[in-house]
């Protein structure tokens, strides 16, 4: 297990330290909204995630360099707040809107990863001790 690993890790506790350093948070905001759009898709991840978890995700991903993914969460947030979710083949479809347009983009946590490997090389001091 290399430091990548260990901030990885670190990044998918519940609650990071109040101390925790711009990457961490950035890392674990990004996380959090992944993890959810893994599970159970990008709608269950605005649906299940706070306000501010989003915008914490929306930063997340524009701190490590993935402002498409970053423009894509506000975008889709706008066309959700538009959509009639209470209509089952409005909701269908935009579910799976969501679920493509995010996987083009996210297709795999290694792209994820591979950013986070970026960032740690670029700022390590961004990042707490590991």
């Amino acid at each position: 297990m290399d430091d990548a690993d260990k901030v990885w890790n670190r990044a998918t506790e519940v609650d990071l330290d109040e101390d925790a350093r711009e990457g961490d948070r950035a890392l674990h905001g990004a996380l959090l909204f992944h993890g959810e759009a893994m599970s159970g898709g990008v709608l269950n991840g605005f649906e299940a995630l706070e306000e501010d978890e989003l915008e914490a995700a929306r930063a997340g991903f524009e701190w490590l360099g993935m402002s498409e993914v970053a423009s894509l969460l506000g975008r889709m947030a706008d066309v959700i707040d538009a959509t009639d979710l209470d209509d089952d083949e409005a909701a269908d479809a935009l579910e799976s809107r969501l679920d493509r347009d995010y996987d083009a983009l996210v297709p795999a946590d290694r792209t994820l990863e591979d950013a986070l490997r970026r960032r740690l090389t670029e700022d390590p001091d961004a990042f707490g001790p590991v």
